[in-house]
């Protein structure tokens, strides 16, 4: 069949019509392109004439034969090939995202997203073992990460195929070596020997290598050197960051020996695979869930922002629209072995925010741009590292505190640093004959950080003082509770291990008024009305001895709650105008628009949190809805793109599945959704609530009942169980299955 013209396109058997070019090689190029017959885009690599030979043929069938044959989500979609006037085309699925090659261009990776990465290939590679393909050209020029977080393995043309008994095939160079990247082959494929599925574990092996360390490990000036170092020398020694467990495997992928190498695939993912899950559970400790949207300053998290156009955006999430100068508080030196003092630098920084000439960069920002500079999660923010971050975000002083003791005495050391001038401010030595003298100690480093550095009126620090312990708790150890249950919540998704830690808080000291705001806000979300009601009321009777920020939080949420519109919206307003540069004070204030029906101000308080932390879930989950709501569906799914591409976790993931199945991409959605509750491993509410609705919406009700009922029975807690019980009586009668409905509702718990 000759091309055909549809509107000036060339259109490829009949059905394809080329679009716009994507990428151009030394023989043929690749478009996107429509298929008029499915009205779907697909990408459509052509020979180009007199740019190819009949080795380059060759190569392109065994590509459409090999991946062709294969049907995994970590290998590429081949859906059509054929040959138009001498022009040899293949019909792929189109990808949206980058090469592993780009991503590692911008160094190496962090050990957990490496150990995914290559477990995601392993997988690909069990697929394509199993049917007796070997790839023989794994590198991350081959391997493609999509905007969704997942791993495709692309180009099988050099594949050995099923009854091709050795590596010494048809697929070769004009010269007669083997064809291949010798930076990446075995050392059986070097010396053109046969090779089996344990030649691609070499090449998998090698390229986790690079992934930890940055570059290829025998990578030398020349082929020739390549290739002995590929056969006679050992791999570089990994960073020290790299886990004992995850070195072993990248260690026995690269023996020379394939019978010292792992077996197969399998038994190579399933190594991957116990790594993966102790990461997972690590990362679940970071995972912003939707249920932290009332996480104070004192210890929210972060994540890292990507995507953004340039550098000064990449790095700080947009110019800073509060123009103050800038303290930052690096976290505790502690050395008296107590961990509950860990808590003090956060009860400085609530302190200082009382200040009205200068900005706080709050611990949950400083930690968004450490991940940024040091491109893992930092454990703690250090001097060395707090002055890199301080440097780059313009703070005019760094506070770096320490404490230790001396018999019962309590010392507490604090340096202001310049980090511009890399100079020393000021320095303060405070002491306490005891634990219980340490808030006090707290108030006066923090009226003379203001004195030094604000130019305020002795008057009007007086006017703003703000005791600690007054506003928040005198007791150190329950501050401790509250810290950690707002970890667990914001970061982890462990949404029962944080209620535990607030009522431990409040059994401590039951005067803890924000305790009893997050306690009501998450058995709320928990269908137990009447004890979050109890909670809220606590909350709000104390709330005006609360710090500004999280007394204006509660009062905003109070007046919506009590159908205020108009006092709801001024102190939502207040709160964004007044902590721009925090995205937790956004994210209430567009939560606390949007339900007072003010839906453009609420879009431009969640655009400003997203555009601080892109990967900030409990803005990004809401705001897609609100532009699902308002028909921007495309833009919906560009935001959650971005927040998987920011931090790609199986909350983010899951947001990004819903966007896309209101987008109609069915396949796609099930995939992200599935790799969601891969990601998630059971240990949240909030994969379950998005993954759900996408299985229902796609036309998997089954899935979703599966998923739901799996939560209604195997919940960590009551209330986890009781959530997991009401969407599956709502899915269930939705479906008509009005029986079902009533017996997942006759095993909720009470619901106090």
């Amino acid at each position: 069949m000759s091309q055909s013209d549809h509107d000036g396109r060339r259109v490829f058997g009949g059905r394809y019509a080329l679009l716009h070019e994507l990428d151009r090689g030394g023989m043929g190029c690749v478009f996107r392109a429509l298929d008029e017959r499915l009205s779907r885009e697909v990408a459509v690599k052509v020979l180009l004439h007199g740019q190819h030979d009949e080795n380059h043929i060759r190569r392109f069938e065994r590509e459409a034969r090999a991946a062709g044959s294969l049907n995994h989500p970590n290998i590429v979609v081949v859906h059509d090939a054929g040959d138009q006037d001498g022009e040899p085309y293949l019909v792929t699925e189109l990808l949206d995202g980058e090469t592993l090659r780009k991503a590692l261009s911008r160094g190496a990776l962090a050990p957990a997203r490496a150990a995914d990465l290559a477990l995601q290939v392993a997988r690909g590679l069990v697929a394509a073992h199993e049917h007796g393909i070997v790839h023989r050209d794994l590198k991350p020029e081959n391997l493609f990460l999509t905007r969704g977080g997942v791993l495709k393995i692309l180009d099988f043309g050099i594949a050995q195929l099923p009854r091709e008994s050795s590596g010494l095939d048809r697929v070769r160079t004009a010269t007669g070596a083997p064809i291949g990247t010798v930076s990446y082959m075995s050392p059986e494929q070097v010396r053109g020997q046969q090779v089996d599925a344990r030649s691609d574990l070499f090449s998998l092996g090698s390229v986790l290598h690079e992934m930890l360390s940055g570059a290829p490990p025998f990578d030398r000036a020349t082929v020739l050197d390549t290739g002995h170092a590929v056969i006679a020398e050992a791999a570089p020694a990994l960073p020290s960051r790299v886990s004992g467990s995850l070195a072993a495997i990248v260690n026995r992928c690269l023996k020379k020996d394939p019978g010292d190498r792992f077996g197969s695939a399998r038994e190579l993912a399933a190594g991957l695979e116990t790594i993966a899950q102790s990461s997972h559970a690590r990362s679940r400790r970071r995972l912003a869930i939707v249920v932290s949207a009332m996480v104070f300053s004192a210890a929210a998290g972060a994540i890292v922002v990507r995507e953004l156009p340039d550098l000064a955006k990449k790095l700080y999430g947009g110019p800073r629209a509060d123009q103050r100068p800038l303290v930052a508080v690096a976290d505790i030196a502690n050395s008296t072995g107590e961990p509950e003092l860990n808590v003090l630098s956060g009860l400085l920084i609530v302190s200082l925010e009382q200040s009205r000439r200068l900005g706080v960069l709050t611990r949950s920002r400083f930690a968004d741009l450490a991940r940024q500079v040091a491109h893992v999660e930092p454990e703690r923010i250090d001097e060395i590292l707090g002055r890199d971050i301080a440097r780059r975000a313009k703070v005019k002083a760094l506070l770096v505190v320490g404490v230790h003791r001396l018999g019962s005495k309590y010392v507490v050391e604090m340096r202001a640093i310049d980090p511009e001038r890399d100079r020393y401010l000021f320095t303060v030595k405070e002491e306490s004959p005891g634990k219980e003298g340490l808030l006090a100690v707290i108030d006066r480093l923090s009226e003379r950080t203001r004195r030094e550095l604000g130019d305020e009126p002795s008057e009007e620090i007086d006017a703003s003082r703000i005791a600690v312990g007054e506003a928040l708790t005198m007791n150190l150890e329950a501050y401790q509770h509250y810290v950690r249950g707002l970890d667990l919540n914001a970061h982890y998704g462990e949404f029962a291990s944080a209620v535990k830690e607030w009522r431990r808080a409040l059994e401590l000291d039951p005067n803890l008024a924000i305790a009893h705001r997050m306690l009501a806000y998450a058995l709320g979300w928990y269908n137990r009305p009447a004890e979050a009601a109890a909670h809220a009321r606590a909350a709000l009777a104390s709330a005006a001895r609360m710090p500004e920020k999280d007394r204006t939080i509660v009062l905003a949420m109070d007046a919506l709650d009590k159908d205020d519109r108009a006092k709801a919206i001024h102190l939502a307003e207040q709160l964004a105008a007044r902590y721009p540069d925090d995205k937790t004070s956004q994210f209430v204030a567009a939560q606390v628009l949007s339900g007072a029906g003010e839906l453009q101000r609420a879009e431009a308080a969640f655009r400003r949190a997203l555009q601080l932390d892109a990967g900030y879930i409990c803005a990004l989950g809401d705001f897609a809805r609100l532009l699902d709501d308002s028909g921007r569906v495309a833009e919906a799914i560009r935001f959650a793109r971005a927040g998987v591409a920011a931090r790609p976790t199986a909350a983010n993931t899951a947001i990004l599945a819903w966007a896309t199945a209101t987008g109609g991409n069915v396949e796609e959605a099930v995939a992200l959704a599935r790799e969601a509750i891969r990601l998630d491993g059971g240990a949240s509410l909030f994969v379950p609530f998005w993954t759900y609705q996408v299985l229902a919406y796609v036309g998997r009700p089954d899935e979703a009942e599966r998923e739901l009922r799996r939560l209604s029975l195997q919940g960590a807690t009551d209330e986890e169980r009781g959530a997991g019980s009401l969407w599956l009586a709502s899915l269930q009668a939705n479906l008509g299955k009005r029986q079902d409905a009533l017996r997942a509702l006759s095993a909720l718990p009470p619901t106090g």
